[in-house]
């Protein structure tokens, strides 16, 4: 914890900081709300496309880092085991799209935009995925899924 120069600033730093996001984060366990990656519609341009992309990969390796908590392996159901599947696969795409090489010739703007509709696709994949282990792991934090676990 930083220094504070008085107790109104600690008070204003804990309602921020840890009642502020911790009240964002538990909203995306009622089924009203869903979790949304960032909004973010690129340029379309090569560019763009690559940073649009290096986004998701990063978003989407981040959540996987924090869901294994540095663990090699872990006991998931068979449906977050499935979903777990489909989000390790979209890092690979969205990963080998912001390593691409620069064309020599530039591709046609109709083809970037094209490959930005693909992108948007893939991410409405993405967020039902995550939606999917998040409302799953709650549950089952809730005690309401007696289904045997697997190793993922």
């Amino acid at each position: 914890m930083p220094d504070f120069a008085s107790l109104d600033a600690a008070n204003e730093f804990m309602q921020v900081l840890i009642m502020g996001l911790w009240n964002e984060q538990s909203s995306h366990f009622g089924t009203e709300y869903t979790f949304k990656l960032t909004e973010n519609l690129p340029e379309p341009t090569e560019k763009g496309l690559k940073t649009h992309a290096r986004l998701r990969f990063e978003e989407l390796a981040s959540f996987l880092a924090g869901f294994f908590q540095g663990e090699d392996s872990i006991q998931v159901s068979d449906e977050i085991s499935d979903c777990l599947d489909i989000l390790d696969d979209l890092i690979v795409m969205f990963g080998g799209i912001a390593q691409l090489h620069k064309q020599r010739q530039a591709p046609a703007e109709v083809e970037i935009r094209n490959l930005i509709d693909q992108l948007a696709d893939l991410t409405r994949i993405a967020e039902e995925a995550l939606n999917q282990i998040i409302a799953s792991s709650a549950q089952e934090r809730q005690g309401g899924d007696p289904t045997p676990k697997v190793i993922h």
